[in-house]
């Protein structure tokens, strides 16, 4: 179902790849839109036990892609050098294939949120939790099931 890495020389174990999914500040989501055009947009997701997770607005082009398939990648780049002098780039990329679901329960976000905000507000996960609380309803989060991880580095 899954295409291997064309350059096994370059390929990562899937513990790396998965360290780079951890670190990496942003990715780009890619999902196939209901005009069956791809949508690639940057999110911050934070990774956990095989699933990522991605924090979405109420509305708009990112829910109806994913209401329209729930197919998607993930691409994170942790570090990428241009060397022109050298012909090429040294990098560290990981892609990640699965299934992502919006969460709808209660205790669902709050274990999704718990896990971004580790990631991305240290310290703060009381208050985040708090502010959760008070817009649970219109706080929309999402999970990606991954079926597929490889990583890459040159």
């Amino acid at each position: 179902m899954f295409y291997k890495i064309r350059r096994q020389d370059r390929a990562l174990a899937e513990a790396e790849a998965e360290k780079i999914l951890a670190a990496a500040p942003y990715g780009i989501l890619s999902l196939v839109g209901e005009n069956g055009y791809p949508y690639g947009v940057p999110v911050n997701a934070a990774w956990q036990d095989g699933k990522l997770y991605f924090h979405c607005a109420a509305e708009g082009r990112k829910l109806d892609a994913i209401a329209h398939c729930e197919k998607a990648c993930f691409t994170a780049v942790l570090a990428a050098e241009v060397r022109p002098e050298e012909f090429t780039t040294y990098y560290q990329s990981a892609v990640a294939f699965g299934k992502i679901r919006l969460l709808s329960s209660p205790d669902e976000k709050r274990a999704a949120m718990e896990v971004l905000l580790r990631r991305f507000a240290p310290g703060l996960e009381t208050e985040g939790l708090k502010r959760l609380e008070a817009a649970m309803g219109q706080v929309v989060l999402a999970e990606m099931a991954v079926e597929q991880l490889t990583g890459k580095k040159h």
